[in-house]
């Protein structure tokens, strides 16, 4: 970006950095893991160290659904790009649908501009946990089937470990031990 300046006997011209972000990782878990990335780019000259103020926006709130971040972020020189990691709260209250959460640049004037994209979103999802429903198998079934269900959507795919336990049948007089 330009910014240009004038006087009555002169006129200049200055190179005004500029600042840009996009979320390169999208999700997260109120685990903490793993965390969600912005990352940052600097546009213009590089020559000087460089500090970006960025604003948080979404339903996501600060020390309940994710670690709070500081709304700045420093470019050394001679550096084009900075990540911002956001790491989920691992004391958040469940929550069904995801939370969102935004960051954008915040210009000032005179020191840098905001470029192109200057907003970009992530997703903080609750950590699912598994259930399973009941079964009763009379004597004489071949088989029984379980379900297992997860409390709540998540963005990739999900595998949970299982083993049978004897409770009121034992193995293998009453069914053949399973696990995976």
């Amino acid at each position: 970006m330009w910014q240009i300046g004038y006087t009555d006997t002169a006129v200049t011209l200055t190179v005004v950095p500029g600042a840009a972000v996009v979320a390169t990782v999208n999700y997260t878990f109120d685990t903490g893991s793993p965390p969600a990335q912005f990352t940052f780019t600097r546009g213009g000259p590089t020559d000087d160290p460089l500090t970006v103020q960025y604003s948080v926006g979404g339903n996501a709130v600060a020390g309940m659904d994710y670690v709070p971040l500081s709304g700045t972020l420093t470019f050394p020189a001679g550096d084009g790009s900075e990540t911002l990691n956001v790491t989920g709260a691992l004391d958040a209250p469940w929550h069904y649908d995801p939370k969102t959460m935004s960051v954008s640049v915040t210009p000032v004037a005179d020191s840098y501009a905001a470029d192109t994209p200057s907003n970009a979103a992530i997703l903080i999802y609750s950590q699912p946990y598994a259930s399973i429903n009941d079964v009763t198998v009379h004597t004489g079934d071949s088989d029984a089937r379980f379900t297992v269900s997860l409390s709540n959507p998540v963005p990739r795919a999900a595998s949970v470990d299982f083993n049978t336990e004897d409770f009121n049948a034992t193995a293998p007089a009453d069914y053949a031990e399973q696990h995976g």
